[in-house]
């Protein structure tokens, strides 16, 4: 019997093994005799390394609307975690619902923990959001951020990828204004890249395509594999008297082998993939009139995208650009409403109290940015879900995807996170549910547990993370 896919093909035809395939599908001796594969054979042949490696990305912005965010359920009723609809702020991730876990409930608990007070509400949220740690200052944190932190621990002892960790931004504030989020270890922050010219040097400036002429002559091997066993059914199958329940099983097992035979192609085209001519060409007009944070948030996405697909790095974060930032795409502009920007335009319309909740037109203006950063995010899992892996699935599904923020809405409010992860890490997260979490007392789960989980996903052994006094371990039912 075959044992992985590095076995000599001769090991292929063993009589024994097609004999006990043939046996078990309840098949005779005729069949047995012409029949030269298993489809354990044909499947070990086939199959590229059994896991993808499992990547993580942070996709980081503000808050989003409560009354907006949550899903609904069917018919108007309650959402259940298995049967529910995307809020009306997420509705371009349509599509995406079976590799989404949408969260609410928890609560960046370290914020009632006793410490220095913060400079302003955007500080503390920032020094609090991927850090899960107290301050050691009015404005910086008192620990590493997840990202930095993740990066640190699979990068030892020895290096594991060129780039241990990529964060990029593409707004005017580089994500860093107000309390930026990540941080080397205690009071030592770190700014993404604002540039992406810059951030493309960076991770491919000295790269060099692997030689694949092991992996094509792998190809090769296992496609002589199939084209040999389909030759031999195409052949004898139609001599062979058999009754109508075996021929069945046969042409079942036939039909298994061309859709092994049908994914080679997938196969060959899921090593790494590198930028191409045409983000190259978009990134030669980075800057240039006309260009909007879409489009430069989409370098952005695209650039992570290969980065992680070339294994040049498994931990990466991406900025979303900001209320201001987007103001000229959605058409908004300072007076509008009574407000002097789009800042002053989220104070006004947070919740049922805000001075423009009854405005529809400013809304409908905000509800439009929230819903411009949805299209972005979607985007972004577009782009990872487009790359294929060897084991059949894609880019996303073995990459853990958190959106998350520095605030929860725009009160500044730090409870009830807005957060969705994507993706899943290769099957480590069970994805396509809504979890909501209890909040006794109106207080919530510390967003420090998700980040355990997140850390036990990319194979870190831990049970605490940030502040220890409000960890319990990995967040409940994330894997289902």
């Amino acid at each position: 019997m075959i044992k992985d896919s590095r076995t000599p093909l001769s090991s292929l035809t063993s009589i024994t093994s097609r004999r006990s395939m043939l046996r078990a599908l309840g098949l005779g001796g005729l069949a047995a005799a012409v029949l030269p594969y298993t489809l354990r054979e044909m499947r070990s042949a086939v199959a590229g390394p059994s896991t993808a490696p499992t990547r993580v990305l942070f996709v980081y912005g503000m808050g989003s609307m409560w009354d907006f965010y949550s899903p609904t359920g069917p018919s108007g009723g309650a959402p259940s975690e298995t049967s529910w609809a995307l809020g009306s702020l997420h509705g371009p991730l349509k599509g995406h619902e079976s590799k989404l876990i949408v969260l609410d409930g928890l609560d960046m608990a370290v914020q009632n923990v006793k410490q220095v007070d913060a400079r302003n509400s955007h500080v503390k949220g920032g020094t609090h959001a991927l850090t899960a740690a107290k301050r050691q200052s009015d404005a910086l944190a008192a620990g590493p951020s997840i990202d930095q932190w993740i990066a640190q621990s699979i990068n030892k002892p020895t290096p594991l990828t060129a780039v241990p960790s990529l964060e990029l931004s593409s707004g005017a504030d580089g994500g860093d204004s107000e309390g930026g989020p990540h941080y080397l270890s205690a009071g030592t922050p770190t700014s993404p890249e604002q540039n992406p010219n810059a951030a493309f040097k960076r991770v491919f400036a000295s790269f060099a395509a692997p030689d694949d002429s092991a992996a094509k002559a792998a190809l090769a091997q296992k496609k002589s594999v199939l084209d040999a066993a389909a030759g031999e059914f195409d052949k004898v199958t139609p001599k062979l008297a058999l009754a109508k329940e075996d021929r069945v099983k046969l042409e079942a097992h036939a039909a298994a082998i061309r859709d092994l035979e049908s994914r080679l192609a997938l196969h060959a085209s899921s090593a790494c993939v590198p930028p191409d001519a045409k983000y190259k060409m978009d990134l030669a007009a980075w800057k240039l009139p006309g260009r909007n944070a879409l489009a430069d948030f989409d370098l952005d996405a695209r650039l992570v995208t290969a980065a992680f697909s070339c294994d040049l790095t498994r931990v990466a974060t991406v900025h979303l650009p900001t209320h201001y930032d987007l103001e000229s795409t959605v058409g908004y502009s300072g007076g509008m409403f009574g407000t002097s920007d789009s800042h002053d335009l989220t104070h006004k319309t947070n919740n049922k109290d805000a001075a423009l909740w009854g405005d529809a037109g400013a809304m409908a203006m905000v509800k439009k940015i929230h819903v411009t950063q949805s299209q972005m995010f979607a985007s972004l899992l577009d782009h990872l879900d487009g790359i294929p892996e060897p084991d059949g699935g894609t880019l996303l599904d073995s990459t853990v995807v958190l959106w998350c923020g520095q605030i929860a809405e725009g009160g500044h409010a730090l409870e009830r996170l807005p957060w969705m992860l994507a993706g899943g890490g290769n099957g480590y997260f069970k994805m396509g549910r809504y979890l909501a979490y209890d909040r006794p007392g109106g207080v919530g789960l510390a967003h420090n547990d998700l980040f355990v989980s997140i850390a036990n996903a990319m194979g870190i052994s831990t049970s605490t993370f940030g502040e220890p006094s409000v960890c319990k371990g990995p967040l409940p039912r994330l894997r289902g």
